[in-house]
C-alpha cells in the first residue's frame, strides 16, 4: 500500500511538472511578443484555456492582460478583458461574480469611452439577468446596449440585442412587444447577411404566432426559415423547422398535410440520428392516421413508436404512448386489448418513482374501460385508486407552488434594490455623455491648432535633413570599426551554440530519465493492481460458488424431504385413517367415539404433513410453472390469514429456466411469510412482468413497513439477498410505517 502511494505521488509530481512546462511555454510565447495589443490578446486566450481547468489561473492571466492594456492605454482591450472574464463566470453559472465584474466594467466604460465594448458590457449584463430569470432587469440593460450599438451602426450586434429583448418579452408573456423586437432583429440580421440567425428569428416568430393563434402567419414564417436552412445546407435547422410545420398542421386539423410533412421529418431525423425528433414525429404520424381513420397505418406507427421508445429506454414517453394507443383501440371497441396496454402503462409508471405523477390519469382511463365493459366493481375500484393518486399529486403541487411563491417574493425584493441602484447609474451615464460631447468639441478645436503646427514642422524637417546627412557620414565610419570586431563576435557565437547543444543534450537525458521512471512506475502499479484485483475476484468467486452450492444443496434436500414426506408419512397416515374407518364400523358405541377422535387427530396430522411437503417443494411449480405456483402460493397462504391479494403478470408466455423459477418462487414465499408474520397487512399486490429479457417483480403490502437502513438483517432478508445475487439480479426496498413495504426485484433472463 505504501509503495502504491509513493508511486501515485511520483505520477502526480511528473504530471504537475508537465503542466508547468506547458504553462511556462505559453507564458514565454506571450513575453516574447513585442506588439502590446497582440500580447494582451494572447494573455486573454491563455485565460480562456484555463477557464475549465483552474479558476485562479484564469483570473491571473485576465488580470495580467488587463493591467498591461490599462498601462498602455489600450482601453478597448481593457474593456474586452473584463467582458470576456464576466462571460466565463456566466458560463460557469457564477452569476454574482459575473455581475460584480460587469459593474466594474460599466464604470471603466463610462470613464474610457470605448463604444462597442462598452455596449457589449451592457449586453453581457443582459444575458446574466436573463439566466437569473430577471427578465425586466435584463430588458433594461439590453435597451441601453441597443442605444449604444445604434450609434456605432453594428448591424449584427443590433440583431443580437433585439433578439434578446424579444426573448425577455416572450418570457414575460408580452407577445406583442416580443413580435416587434423579433421583426427588428430579422431586419438587422438580413442587413448583416447573418442568414442562419435570421432563420432562427423566423422560427421564433412562427412559435410566437402559434401562441397568438395566427396560424397562417406562423406557417409563413416557418417556410421562410426552412428556405434559408435549405439554401444554407443547415440540416439540423431544416429538421426542426419541418417538425414545427408538421405540428402546426396537426394543430390546425390538417392531418393529411401534417402526415406528409411528418414522414419527411421522420426520414431526416433518422439520417441525423436525432432521437427526440424521431419519436415525436412517430407520435404525430400515429395521431394523424388515427384521426384520418386509417387504422392500419395508425397501428403501424404506434408499433414503430413502441419499438423506438423501448430501444431508447424512454419509459416516460412509453407510458404516454401506451395510454394513447389504449384510448385509440378502445374507440374501435377492442376494450380487452385496451385494458392490456393500459396495464402495461401502469406497470411502468408504478415501477419508477418519477412516473407516479401519471398514475391518477392512467387509473381514471382504466376505470372508464371497465365501465364500458359493464364491470362496475372494477371500474369503481380503479376510480378509487385514481382519486388517491390525484390527491397525492395535488399535495405535492401545492407544496411546490408555496416554495415558488416564496422564492419569487425574495427575488422581487432583490430586483427592487437593484432597480434603485441602476436608476442612479443611468443618471450618471447621461451626465458623463453630456461632458463627453463638450470634450469632443474642444478636441476638434485642438485638432485645427495642431494642423497649423504641422505646417511649421515641414520647414524644420528640411533643416533636419542636412543634420541627418552629417550623422550618416559618421555612421559609415562606425561601420568600418564594427567590421573589425565582427570576427571576434562570430567566435563568441560559435561558443554559445556549442553550450546550447550541450544543454539540449542534458535536457533530453533528463526527459529520458523521467520517462523511464514513469514507465517503471506505471508497470509496477498496473502489476500491483492486477494482482490485488485478481485476488479479490478469486475470493468473491469462491464465496459466490460456496453460496450457490449451499442454496443448491438446500433445494435438493428440500425436494428429497418433500418427496419422503409425501410418499412415506402421508401415505402411512392415509392408511391409518382407512383402518380406523373400518374399525369404527364394527366397534361398540363408546369405543366408536374414541376411534372418531383418533381419526380426526390423524386427519389433522396428515394435512399438516402435506402442507409441510408443499412448502418444501410445491408440485405445481414443477408441473405447471412459476405463474400457477405463485397464484397457488398466494391463495393458500394469504386467504387463511384474511389478507386480500392482487396478482398481475405480463410477457411470460413460456416456461423460464428452472433455476430462475425456483429462485423467484422462494423469494415470493419469503416475502409472503414476512407479510404474514410481521407487517399486519390486509392487502398484498404482486406484479410480475418480462420485458427486454429482464424479469421484474414488484411486491407491495399495506402493513407496517421498516427502515431499510437501520433494521438489522435477519435470516429472511439475508436469504432474499443471497438468492437474488445468485441469479445476478438486484433487490431494492421502499418501506415506511405509513405506506407499508414495496420490494423491487430485477433478474436478467438469457
Amino acid at each position: 500500500m505504501r509503495a502504491a502511494l509513493i508511486l501515485l505521488a511520483l505520477l502526480f509530481s511528473v504530471a504537475a511538472y508537465a503542466q508547468t512546462l506547458q504553462t511556462d511555454s505559453l507564458i514565454n510565447l506571450a513575453k516574447k511578443e513585442k506588439n502590446d495589443s497582440v500580447k494582451v490578446a494572447r494573455l486573454y486566450e491563455i485565460a480562456k484555456k484555463y477557464a475549465a481547468v483552474s479558476e485562479p489561473e484564469m483570473d491571473r492571466y485576465f488580470k495580467e492582460g488587463m493591467l498591461l492594456a490599462q498601462s498602455k492605454k489600450l482601453f478597448t482591450l481593457y474593456q474586452q478583458g473584463m467582458n470576456d472574464q464576466a462571460v466565463q463566470y456566466l458560463l460557469k453559472g457564477k452569476y454574482d461574480k459575473a455581475l460584480a465584474i460587469t459593474d466594474t466594467a460599466v464604470a471603466a466604460g463610462i470613464k474610457n469611452k470605448v463604444a462597442d465594448e462598452f455596449a457589449r458590457t451592457y449586453f453581457v449584463k443582459t444575458n446574466i439577468y436573463y439566466a437569473l430569470k430577471s427578465y425586466t432587469e435584463s430588458n433594461r440593460f439590453a435597451k441601453m446596449a441597443l442605444a449604444m450599438y445604434t450609434q456605432t451602426n453594428n448591424k449584427l450586434r443590433l440583431g443580437n440585442v433585439s433578439q434578446s429583448i424579444g426573448n425577455n418579452h416572450y418570457a414575460l408573456g408580452e407577445f406583442d412587444d416580443a413580435l416587434k423586437y423579433y421583426y427588428d432583429a430579422s431586419a438587422f440580421y438580413e442587413q448583416a447577411k447573418a442568414f442562419d440567425m435570421q432563420a432562427q428569428i423566423y422560427s421564433n416568430l412562427g412559435v410566437m404566432n402559434v401562441n397568438l393563434k395566427n396560424f397562417d402567419i406562423a406557417e409563413g414564417f416557418y417556410n421562410k426559415a426552412l428556405a434559408i436552412y435549405i439554401k444554407g445546407k443547415n440540416a439540423n435547422g431544416e429538421l426542426l423547422t419541418n417538425y414545427n410545420i408538421g405540428a402546426l398542421l396537426h394543430g390546425q386539423k390538417k392531418y393529411k398535410e401534417a402526415a406528409t410533412v411528418s414522414e419527411q421529418t421522420l426520414r431526416l431525423s433518422r439520417s441525423l440520428q436525432n432521437k427526440k425528433v424521431e419519436t415525436s414525429s412517430l407520435s404525430v404520424l400515429a395521431s394523424c392516421f388515427e384521426r384520418l381513420n386509417d387504422t392500419a397505418k395508425a397501428e403501424y406507427y404506434f408499433n414503430e413508436l413502441f419499438t423506438t421508445l423501448e430501444r431508447y429506454n424512454d419509459d416516460e414517453s412509453l407510458v404516454i404512448a401506451y395510454n394513447n394507443y389504449a384510448m385509440f383501440i378502445s374507440g374501435l371497441n377492442q376494450i380487452d386489448k385496451a385494458i392490456t396496454y393500459q396495464y402495461k402503462a401502469i406497470a411502468i409508471a408504478r415501477s419508477e418513482v418519477g412516473l407516479k405523477k401519471y398514475m391518477h390519469s392512467l387509473f381514471s382511463t382504466l376505470s372508464s374501460f371497465y365501465n364500458a365493459k359493464n364491470d362496475y366493481a372494477q371500474a369503481f375500484a380503479y376510480k378509487d385508486s385514481q382519486q388517491i393518486y390525484k390527491e397525492a399529486v395535488i399535495n405535492e403541487t401545492s407544496n411546490n407552488k408555496l416554495l415558488e411563491l416564496q422564492t419569487k417574493y425574495e427575488t422581487q425584493q432583490k430586483e427592487g434594490k437593484i432597480l434603485l441602484l441602476s436608476k442612479a447609474d443611468s443618471i450618471k451615464s447621461l451626465q458623463i455623455l453630456a461632458q463627453q460631447s463638450a470634450i469632443d468639441r474642444n478636441l476638434y478645436s485642438i485638432a485645427q491648432q495642431q494642423l497649423a503646427l504641422a505646417e511649421d514642422s515641414i520647414l524644420l524637417f528640411t533643416q533636419n535633413e542636412v543634420i541627418l546627412q552629417g550623422k550618416l557620414d559618421a555612421s559609415l565610419k562606425e561601420e568600418k570599426i564594427n567590421a573589425l570586431t565582427k570576427e571576434g563576435l562570430q567566435k563568441q557565437l560559435a561558443l554559445q551554440q556549442e553550450q546550447a547543444a550541450a544543454a539540449q543534450k542534458r535536457q533530453v537525458l533528463y526527459f529520458l530519465l523521467i520517462g523511464t521512471l514513469l514507465t517503471s512506475a506505471l508497470v509496477f502499479l498496473a502489476f500491483y493492481q492486477r494482482s490485488k484485483k485478481k485476488q479479490a475476484n478469486a475470493e468473491a468467486l469462491a464465496q459466490k460458488n460456496l453460496l450457490q452450492s449451499v442454496l443448491e444443496t438446500e433445494e435438493k434436500e428440500r425436494s428429497r424431504i418433500a418427496k419422503d414426506l409425501h410418499d412415506g408419512i402421508v401415505q402411512d397416515l392415509t392408511s391409518i385413517k382407512f383402518n380406523l374407518q373400518s374399525a369404527a364400523q364394527t366397534a361398540p358405541g363408546l369405543l366408536q367415539e374414541q376411534i372418531q377422535t383418533i381419526f380426526k387427530a390423524v386427519d389433522t396430522a396428515a394435512k399438516d404433513v402435506r402442507e409441510i411437503s408443499y412448502q418444501m417443494m410445491p408440485l405445481t411449480l414443477k408441473e405447471l410453472g412459476l405463474v400457477k405456483a405463485i397464484e397457488e402460493l398466494l391463495g393458500r397462504s394469504l386467504a387463511k390469514n384474511n389478507i386480500q391479494h392482487h396478482f398481475e403478470h405480463f410477457g411470460i408466455e413460456e416456461r423460464l429456466p428452472e433455476k430462475i423459477e425456483v429462485t423467484v418462487y422462494r423469494i415470493c414465499q419469503e416475502l409472503v411469510n414476512n407479510t404474514i408474520k410481521h407487517s399486519g397487512a390486509t392487502e398484498v399486490s404482486l406484479l410480475l412482468q418480462l420485458r427486454n429479457n429482464v424479469l421484474q417483480l414488484t411486491y407491495e403490502d399495506n402493513g407496517r413497513g421498516f427502515n431499510v437502513a437501520t433494521t438489522q438483517k435477519g435470516i429472511g432478508l439475508n436469504s432474499l439477498g443471497s438468492r437474488v445475487e445468485m441469479v445476478k439480479g438486484s433487490l431494492e426496498f421502499d418501506a415506511s410505517a405509513e405506506t407499508g413495504t414495496t420490494a423491487y426485484i430485477r433478474i436478467p433472463v438469457s
